[in-house]
């Protein structure tokens, strides 16, 4: 009787609300974007696939614990596939420009998918259990005896799960700056530019690569008043051209030169040029909305130049009525 009548129109109602509900998620994680790479907010991400993915992953693990319930084994694996793989994005991809923020994420994740790796372990046990033929008395003493050293052990085992997440993830970003830095540093940063030689110092996988690398900018001689280390900002500058001559046909790649150009070099035109090549590049959604918020700030920045030159040209003619007025009184007391 669950697909006749009321339970049919209580069933649509669900639906609808809990895919609403699943856009809505997944379009305020796609605006959770800081295009600014040398954003202060601690929360700030270099783009917003990251948070996309993890609220995909999130969304299927919620509609296999709803759907599946009933199926054990069914229902507990692909949960800790997508909780080991959502905690893998963080690990590859570091969305956040604060290092420990990453390191923190990471670990959170990897406690997930550690406590979906011990429900799969107990889920197939529990089945043995029954395959075996075990008598009722004994299984509801095997389960609570299986439950107190499971609690015992996520007791014990989760803080060094989220530290071991924290520790992957440091180690990730380290052995990269390892790898990537000393090879620009050993440069002449002076005459470095986006030539062949440049291209192969190198080989970034792809372009989020370069945009981690590139963040060896942030590096302030004064945080509160936002002073940037020159130098530092010249080796971003280089990491970003060289990504730029590996990587030219990557919308992304253009837009993360681009914010470089809007909120480091204050090169306003420039980057505006950049982004009106990318659009011809095939982004994706999530760039779109960058190019989108860029646009915006640009016609924000035209509307309040327009308005400045008009309140300026109508205080030149004020101005110039006030003075013919008053040489037009003084010549009558001349007369």
């Amino acid at each position: 009787h669950c697909l006749e009548m009321p339970h049919v129109a209580q069933l649509t109602v669900a639906v609808i609300f809990a895919a609403l509900h699943i856009a809505i998620g997944g379009l305020f994680a796609l605006a959770d974007v800081s295009p600014n790479p040398v954003s202060q907010r601690f929360l700030a991400t270099a783009h917003s696939e990251v948070e996309v993915k993890a609220w995909g992953f999130k969304t299927l693990i919620v509609l296999c614990i709803n759907l599946l319930s009933g199926f054990w084994k069914l229902q507990a694996v692909p949960i800790m596939i997508f909780a080991f793989w959502m905690a893998y994005i963080y690990v590859r991809w570091q969305p956040y420009y604060f290092e420990w923020v990453n390191h923190i994420r990471t670990g959170l994740y990897t406690l997930t998918a550690y406590v979906s790796f011990i429900l799969v372990v107990n889920v197939w046990q529990e089945q043995d259990a029954y395959q075996s033929g075990i008598d009722h008395a004994d299984l509801l003493a095997i389960r609570e005896a299986r439950s107190s050293r499971l609690s015992v052990l996520a007791t014990a085992v989760m803080p060094a799960a989220m530290a071991v997440g924290m520790f992957v993830s440091w180690l990730r970003l380290y052995l990269m700056k390892r790898l990537i830095l000393p090879k620009f540093r050993a440069l002449d940063l002076i005459s470095a530019s986006s030539n062949q030689d440049l291209k192969n110092v190198h080989k970034f996988v792809d372009e989020y690569e370069v945009e981690i690398a590139s963040r060896c900018g942030r590096v302030w001689l004064d945080y509160e008043d936002r002073q940037l280390d020159p130098l530092a900002v010249r080796l971003a500058e280089v990491i970003i051209k060289a990504g730029l001559a590996r990587l030219p046909q990557r919308a992304h790649m253009v837009i993360i030169n681009a914010n470089f150009l809007a909120n480091v070099q204050n090169n306003k035109q420039g980057s505006n040029s950049q982004l009106q090549g990318a659009i011809k590049l095939e982004p994706n959604w999530c760039d779109k909305y960058v190019m989108f918020m860029r646009e915006q700030e640009h016609m924000a920045r035209l509307q309040k130049s327009t308005t400045s030159a008009s309140e300026s040209a109508i205080d030149l003619v004020g101005y110039v009525e006030v003075s013919t007025r008053t040489f037009i009184g003084y010549d009558r007391i001349g007369e």
